[in-house]
């Protein structure tokens, strides 16, 4: 089966009352992999569909796999920069950030599992990308900016300090909120 049918089986296992209780170790395998695939850039929560910037839509299926996270995973507590917060995940690894030459500065820079940072990005701090979130190669992402969940930033976008980009995840067949190539 491929990722998005897998994500399609626990999504109506879930509908029909799986629980985080119940969830099986190839049931956590899914969603792992589920997020892998939006951290590689593999998968995303809307796609281009024509040459216009109004031609977006949602992929359903992916949004439904990041609520999967929140459904099928328990709060625990996490250690990030000495402070313990309690979330279904922990943030994401920025060990592969420094080989494509992406930068992100110490002391609140926080990058959530499931978010894609594309190639020569610039992420100070503070900042936040939430999951489901692609940020596009060449972006800057400045002091005190948020990414909401699926948000899509194209390639060398700059946002401004203290610029908020919200997020929709649902309802799931809504598109999120799109900057295109270029924008600053």
């Amino acid at each position: 089966m491929s990722l998005e049918a897998d994500v399609a089986d626990l999504w109506n296992r879930y509908q029909d009352g799986l629980t985080a209780a119940d969830a099986t170790d190839a049931d956590a395998k899914v969603i792992d992999e589920f997020l892998a695939a939006l951290e590689a850039g593999e998968v995303r929560a809307a796609e281009k569909t024509g040459d216009d910037v109004t031609s977006w839509e949602a992929n359903e299926w992916v949004k439904r796999g990041i609520l999967l996270n929140f459904g099928l995973r328990e709060t625990e507590a996490r250690e990030y920069g000495g402070v313990t917060y309690y979330d279904v995940l922990p943030l994401r690894d920025t060990e592969d950030l420094g080989e494509r030459g992406t930068r992100n500065t110490p002391d609140g820079t926080a990058i959530r599992r499931g978010a894609y940072l594309g190639s020569d990005c610039i992420m100070m701090s503070p900042s936040f990308v939430n999951m489901g979130a692609y940020v596009g190669d060449g972006t800057l992402v400045d002091s005190c900016d948020t990414v909401g969940s699926c948000a899509q930033l194209g390639e060398n976008v700059k946002l401004g300090a203290n610029t908020l980009i919200g997020g929709v995840l649902e309802p799931v067949e809504d598109a999120p909120v799109i900057v295109e190539d270029g924008v600053s």
